[in-house]
């Protein structure tokens, strides 16, 4: 076994947690507690780190999601299987930039404490440089900080705010800022590593719901109101970038989401009951349902994609994509969640 120091030691357990592989409340006191950041680390450690990372990140994305048998596109081809079946080899791997290893310093060295800096971007590693695995790292630690009190504090700043993985997961967070910047979902779609947006898909159907059942539990309007324009503005961004890549499979999670929240009995009257709406005009108070009403609108817009494929043609270039659509559209029982989201939006047109 190899020996390492005491800040090397909670550093390495931290890793552990954002793997997956210690429970993250294990490690929470190690975020908290206050030690002196060291201007370096033993090259035994980067080698444990590097061994962690290259064992724990397959462990983890198989865990996720990576192991079942799916359907996605393959160079406009619907391919069945796990992710290794479907994937080429080459187009798994991930790298990191030393970025991910600052990011794990500023975490062991007590980010979560009153007083300590926010992470600052190591001036040697351009933002060209960052790569997907160093995104899939920020994306496991705002998981894995999600219901504490820190990652509010994390998503003010750099790496958190610009990560497109995040933003799906907890577009809320965006509310905790003056202004959102740029989001690029087009290039994680058409980038090699589009396979993460395929393993996410259970992440972001859990991450959705939580979206919901929290607006239904808070009191204050301004703040849900804040949540759902974010929330809203970046779904519909990244389901204008699927389909303007003809990627409608990387956005099941949204049928998935809906299978859950949205039933029969759900109406404008019962939803959102927590909110105190008491200082809200008639009309203001429609247009606060409005802007919540985000998933119903997402399967909407999911529905006319599904009405389109109908005008798709065997030679088209996106018949192949159009088909796996249907078949995702009839397996999630589509028809039935539209006509309830339909539902919903026609209750909010009067």
């Amino acid at each position: 076994m190899q020996a390492v120091n005491r800040f090397e030691f909670d550093l390495l357990s931290i890793l552990q947690s954002v793997l997956g592989r210690v429970p993250v409340e294990q490690v929470l006191p190690k975020w908290k507690q206050p030690q002196a950041k060291p201007r370096g680390l033993h090259q035994q450690t980067v080698r444990l780190i590097e061994q962690m990372l290259a064992k724990g990140i397959v462990g983890r994305i198989a865990r996720d999601d990576g192991w079942c048998r799916r359907r996605f596109l393959r160079d406009g081809e619907p391919v069945d299987g796990s992710l290794w079946q479907r994937t080429s080899p080459d187009q798994l791997g991930l790298t990191f930039s030393p970025q991910s290893i600052d990011l794990l310093l500023w975490l062991t060295s007590s980010s979560g404490s009153e007083g300590i800096p926010a992470w600052k971007p190591n001036p040697f590693v351009s933002k060209q440089d960052v790569t997907d695995g160093d995104r899939l790292i920020q994306y496991w630690i705002a998981k894995a900080a999600a219901e504490t009190s820190l990652l509010t504090k994390w998503y003010r700043h750099e790496p958190f705010i610009s990560n497109e993985l995040i933003s799906i997961a907890l577009p809320d967070r965006f509310a905790e800022v003056d202004s959102t910047p740029a989001l690029d979902f087009e290039r994680w779609i058409l980038n090699e590593t589009s396979w993460l947006l395929e393993v996410l898909q259970n992440d972001f159907e859990r991450w959705l719901v939580r979206a919901w059942n929290v607006k239904n539990r808070l009191i204050d309007a301004d703040r849900v109101l804040a949540m759902s324009r974010i929330e809203d503005g970046v779904l519909q961004h990244y389901l204008r970038a699927a389909d303007a890549c003809m990627r409608p499979d990387l956005c099941r999670f949204v049928l998935m989401a809906a299978r859950h929240v949205l039933h029969e009995s759900l109406s404008v009257r019962d939803w959102l009951q927590s909110v105190n709406l008491n200082h809200l005009k008639a009309a203001d108070r429609m247009e606060f349902y409005r802007a919540a009403a985000t998933l119903p609108r997402a399967v909407n817009q999911m529905a006319q994609w599904h009405r389109n494929s109908a005008t798709v043609h065997f030679l088209d270039d996106d018949y192949q994509a159009s088909q796996l659509l249907k078949s995702i559209w009839e397996s999630m029982d589509g028809d039935r969640l539209n006509q309830q989201a339909e539902r919903m939006l026609a209750e909010l047109e009067f």
